[in-house]
């Protein structure tokens, strides 16, 4: 059974309609009708994806909501809601990509009265393929280092049944990583991130996130992934800025902030969700910071908001021997901002980890729980005034759903590397950083956090 399987029963309330959300939980038998029963519903099916399928109707009496279907005119599923009104709307997810359903709807009036529609069928499309583009007419924000568009894709054709969700990568990715392409993996490896080994047999291996959602229900409109840093395109991963304020809040704050308000305008949707991984994570948190700050009620506009191996309250890259002159070029900002935990720039993030408005956004973090270490936050770091801290919990924020993903990846003969110098510091295993955001362990942990249909 697939995650969209597995969802509970849901109802909601959209544009004056009743809405009965139906997911495939079992087998149920056609409701028994009364005495009393008419048929003549007049039902349209309308907005069919590769899952989920919206039928409507109206009612000259206030009635509940209820269709019936399966893939014979045996049904044995249902969807429902117990609610009254005369103008039905009831939306079928959890459906098999390219395949014939029967269905009737029903209504009960308050005296009994039950009507019902003729067997119809409807037949959902197939599985969409993931986009490599933004779409022809949406205008993507002009990075405001380089003077170029940002690159990245998503946005496709299909129906908005969920929130958008907007990916944010980290720091020497691209759009990319969401497909399970790592740019930084070959620079630090020498190779691609691949099926790695665990104990014990088998393996675990970067997912295509991005076609996993699709799989999962998901329309290429609603997901959406953007390339920041100056990259030149999605695919080659060329860093064009190449200093240290390119790879900087400063620099790429903005950006991010506007790729999020292009997303909202271009869809008209409400709300957006966000996955964001390593400095994605305080890109995003320092846009919601700077758009509060400004009085812009931004919160409103944010749904769910998972982030994933977050620098929240430091990181290890930033202490010795690196403010020794040797630190790369593209650290040296990022590391007065992220270095360590009492930072001027990480203070005034963290006044207020999870900012909410009436309880929206609701807020998941996660973080490598052991046995294989993160190597940007291990438990024995140094931060960038060389004290030494523990790590470990740097991503988790006070009012999030803190998930420690926990898996044990053997040991690669080139992590760590130790540094000669008498402090203990040592570059370690960079796998489970990376693989945090894309294994189908980290999607199977996020993907029911923001999967719910859109209100």
């Amino acid at each position: 059974m697939s995650i969209g399987q597995a969802h509970r029963m849901m109802n909601m309330k959209i544009a004056g309609f009743a809405v009965a959300v139906g997911i495939l939980l079992g087998g149920t038998a056609l409701p028994s009708l009364t005495a009393h029963q008419e048929t003549g519903l007049e039902v349209e099916v309308i907005d069919i994806t590769h899952r989920i399928v919206t039928i409507t109707w109206q009612t000259e009496r206030e009635a509940t909501s209820q269709v019936v279907y399966g893939v014979t005119p045996a049904y044995g599923h249902t969807a429902s809601n117990p609610g009254m009104t005369r103008r039905h709307r009831v939306i079928v997810a959890g459906l098999a990509p390219e395949t014939t359903y029967h269905f009737r709807a029903l209504s009960v009036d308050d005296q009994g009265r039950t009507t019902i529609s003729e067997d119809r069928t409807f037949t959902t499309r197939p599985v969409p393929d993931v986009p490599e583009a933004f779409p022809a007419d949406f205008s993507s924000p002009i990075d405001a280092t380089t003077g170029r568009p940002l690159p990245g894709f998503g946005g496709g054709p299909g129906v908005l049944y969920h929130d958008p969700i907007i990916f944010v990568h980290g720091n020497g990715e691209t759009a990319l990583y969401w497909r399970g392409l790592s740019y930084a993996i070959p620079r630090l490896l020498g190779r691609f991130l691949g099926p790695e080994p665990i104990p014990g047999g088998g393996t675990i291996q970067p997912e295509d996130i991005i076609a996993r959602f699709i799989d999962e229900g998901y329309t290429p409109a609603e997901l959406w992934a953007l390339s920041y840093l100056g990259h030149d395109g999605i695919n080659d991963g060329r860093d064009l800025i190449g200093s240290s304020f390119g790879h900087s809040h400063e620099a790429n704050t903005p950006d991010v902030g506007a790729f999020i308000e292009a997303v909202l305008d271009y869809t008209g949707a409400a709300k957006v969700d966000i996955i964001a991984h390593s400095l994605g994570v305080t890109l995003v948190r320092d846009w919601i910071r700077r758009e509060r700050d400004r009085g812009h009620d931004v919160l409103s506009r944010l749904d769910d908001v998972v982030f994933i191996a977050g620098p929240n309250h430091g990181t290890h890259f930033c202490g010795f021997p690196f403010i020794k002159g040797t630190e790369p070029a593209s650290l040296v900002t990022l590391c007065e901002e992220v270095g360590r935990a009492d930072s001027p720039f990480l203070r005034a993030l963290n006044a207020d980890e999870t900012p909410q408005v009436d309880g929206r956004p609701r807020y998941m973090t996660l973080f490598a729980a052991g046995p294989s270490e993160d190597f940007a936050f291990p438990a024995e770091g140094i931060d960038s005034l060389n004290r030494p801290v523990n790590l470990r919990l740097s991503p988790v924020l006070k009012g999030a759903l803190n998930v420690g993903l926990a898996f044990e990846l053997p040991p690669d003969p080139r992590f760590p590397v130790v540094f000669p110098t008498d402090l203990p510091l040592e570059f370690g295993d960079p796998r489970a950083h990376y693989l945090l955001g894309v294994s189908e362990e980290a999607f199977q942990v996020y993907f029911p956090f923001v999967s719910d249909l859109r209100e």
